[in-house]
């Protein structure tokens, strides 16, 4: 099987997905979103523009945009989804247009050397063709000045990504592998990122060690996907893309709400489903309230027991056993004074003995007695004297618990 990069990333972020889109290929109808078709267009535009550049023909930015034009009127339909009621379609193709002047303006007459628009590659990941790879470049290109291949990839999203982010990509990252493998002078590739919306250009190197690891990474991911398959796991992940799933209705963590949106209310209400959630819902309520009521009333019973010195408060046909200790409570993990606190232990040649510094391991050290009393001493000072009180409802029967 040759897989793809967004094949990996849809198992990534969800086996079930994946199960659903490339091993049972349900068929759902997918709503294409705006800022997809924008996209689409843009690369569209970007693509005829380079063709006619082959071509020798550099046309004007006054063509550009009749191309673009052209293509989202001849694409778009009303089952094109805005998700964002309060922009219009007509928000979109402006913002189309203005994406393809700024690039116009910025790098006429386009006298790279462009060698493809959308060119297939192919990337063998272990050199044996066991584990194969293609993808799609946007635009490939040769720089004769630096001697060095550029793979650009065009992004019309509304979100400038970070310099840390394009440095862990993994799409344009496996373009240069497949590139390398390409072309025999293929020594330095530079992969660059278009951010048309900010009019801004990324460029990123990778190393042969990073290529590497990438090939090793990848591999491991496309050996959890055959074992998924082999063993037939595919897990649902819940995450905050599901709003954007197009399987829901098949998904068992949102298949009956799915059920449910097609209901109308009277026959919503009536669902065994909705009634036990609804009941569970209001129990738990209840039991919240009532947690809070007991905490004031053991806090009050607490109290009592102190006030009187003593351990037992009776009722009616119950007991309640009331236990007062003290325990040490140690700096929290991560913190300096738990730094310290290790530190000193070490110097003391007493860390082994609380290993990872179980605290409760340390509390039973300090308490054993074989601990140097300096030692101890000093350790306590890290700690803090907490209050441990414990209460316990014992049933009556005949004066004693039963």
């Amino acid at each position: 099987m040759i897989y793809s990069n967004s094949r990996i990333s849809t198992f990534e972020e969800c086996p079930l997905k994946f199960k659903f889109r490339y091993i049972d290929r349900l068929e759902v109808e997918e709503e294409e979103g705006i800022e997809v078709f924008l996209g689409s267009r843009v690369h569209e535009a970007l693509e005829w523009l380079y063709g006619q550049v082959k071509m020798t023909m550099i046309p004007s930015k006054a063509e550009v945009l009749e191309c673009f034009e052209h293509k989202w009127k001849k694409a778009f339909n009303s089952t094109i989804k805005i998700t964002k009621k309060e922009f219009k379609a007509e928000h979109y193709f402006e913002s189309g247009k203005k994406f393809l002047e700024n690039y116009y303006e910025r790098y006429k007459p386009f006298s790279e050397n462009t060698i493809a628009m959308e060119k297939r590659i192919l990337i063998d990941l272990d050199g044996t063709g066991e584990y194969m790879l293609q993808g799609y470049i946007d635009r490939l290109v040769y720089n004769e000045e630096s001697k060095s291949y550029e793979i650009h990839d065009y992004k019309t999203a509304n979100r400038l990504k970070e310099q840390s982010d394009l440095e862990q990509d993994r799409q344009l990252a496996l373009y240069c592998i497949g590139v390398k493998s390409a072309y025999q002078d293929a020594h330095k590739v530079c992969l660059i990122w278009h951010f048309l919306a900010f009019d801004k250009e990324f460029c990123v190197f990778k190393t042969d060690k990073q290529l590497e690891q990438l090939k090793k990474d990848t591999i491991k991911v496309i050996q959890q996907i055959e074992k998924a398959t082999k063993k037939k796991e595919f897990p649902a992940c819940a995450s905050s893309l599901c709003d954007w799933c197009e399987y829901k209705a098949h998904c068992p963590k949102f298949k009956h709400g799915a059920e449910l949106e097609s209901k109308p209310v009277n026959e919503y209400l009536k669902d065994d489903g909705v009634k036990l959630v609804n009941r569970y819902a209001e129990v738990y309520a209840k039991r919240k309230e009532l947690e809070i009521e007991l905490d004031k009333i053991k806090e009050a019973v607490i109290e009592f027991a102190r006030k009187k010195g003593i351990e037992a408060v009776f009722g009616s046909n119950n007991k309640l056993s009331v236990s007062f200790s003290k325990k040490f409570k140690f700096p929290a993990k991560g913190s300096e004074e738990r730094a310290e606190l290790d530190a000193f232990l070490k110097k003391a040649k007493k860390w082994n003995e609380v290993a990872t510094l179980d605290t409760f391991a340390l509390e039973k050290e300090l308490d054993s007695g074989e601990w140097p009393s300096e030692v101890v001493r000093r350790v306590r000072k890290f700690g803090v004297e907490e209050e441990v009180v414990g209460v316990r409802l014992g049933k009556l029967k005949g004066g004693e618990d039963e």
